[in-house]
């Protein structure tokens, strides 16, 4: 599932800190037969559409608000599959570019001393290669030579949730915490190596919605360690396979 989480680059201050914790649940509900990765990521699949449902998707566009601070920046994200995307944010009515063309990542970004279209480092780079994918990167995780594994169960809020390690060729890392009743992700972890530094992002979903049959969340929340406020994205629509064209991915000539 695309769970918009490739805006948190581009939306939120990625923080420089330690993994939070992932400690396992204590207490666990008992079950006579534990669930396996398999039976869990089908129950997951099921929740979320389908596979049949997301492997026809070929393009997304997503649009939507980030309340933060007082602000709203408008958003809009766009997706090609395999792996291309481009997400666009409007700053004090100047829009800020970064995207991904399947093999390099750029920018362009009026508010800083190179306003570009620039390419980005490799730390960013590797981000958007392992987050493109436009289904998440557990549909189809085999063939895109990522390495899944059920990571035990650990409670969010009031739920027992399973929890599924996800690590990239990169040496990336993500962590979803399923709902032991929807099997649809309720939080994420991703712990990234951004600028020399491993970063952890966490971001809460919420408010999913059936979006041309497949089940997007519309509402997430970005938390950052310490006094930093919570971040909020309202996605206000998702239109799939609406012709995005591919050379909107391509860093422009300078």
């Amino acid at each position: 599932m695309k769970s918009l989480t490739i805006t948190l680059l581009f939306l939120i201050t990625i923080i420089a800190a330690p993994p939070l914790s992932l400690a396992r649940s204590d207490a666990s509900p008992a079950q006579t037969e534990p669930l396996s990765l398999d039976e869990v990521l089908a129950k997951y699949y099921d929740a979320i559409g389908g596979l049949a449902a997301w492997q026809k998707v070929d393009t997304m566009v997503m649009e939507g608000v980030i309340h933060t601070q007082d602000q709203k920046i408008p958003t809009a994200a766009e997706y090609m599959r395999p792996d291309k995307c481009r997400v666009e944010y409007t700053i004090r009515e100047e829009v800020v570019i970064q995207a991904f063309d399947g093999s390099s990542a750029w920018e362009k970004n009026p508010h800083s001393t190179s306003p570009g279209p620039v390419k980005l480092d490799k730390g960013r780079t590797d981000y958007l290669g392992d987050k493109c994918d436009i289904e998440g990167p557990l549909v189809g995780y085999k063939n895109k030579n990522l390495k899944v594994a059920l990571d035990g169960r650990k409670t969010v809020g009031d739920r027992n949730t399973y929890v599924i390690k996800v690590t990239y060729p990169s040496g990336n890392l993500q962590y979803y915490f399923l709902d032991p009743e929807t099997f649809r992700p309720v939080q994420a972890v991703g712990v990234f190596n951004v600028d020399g530094k491993s970063s952890t992002v966490q971001t809460r979903f919420d408010d999913y919605r059936n979006t041309s049959g497949l089940y997007i969340p519309f509402r997430l929340l970005f938390d950052k360690e310490g006094d930093a406020p919570t971040e909020e994205l309202r996605v206000g629509s998702v239109v799939v396979n609406s012709g995005v064209s591919e050379n909107i991915f391509t860093m422009p000539a300078k």
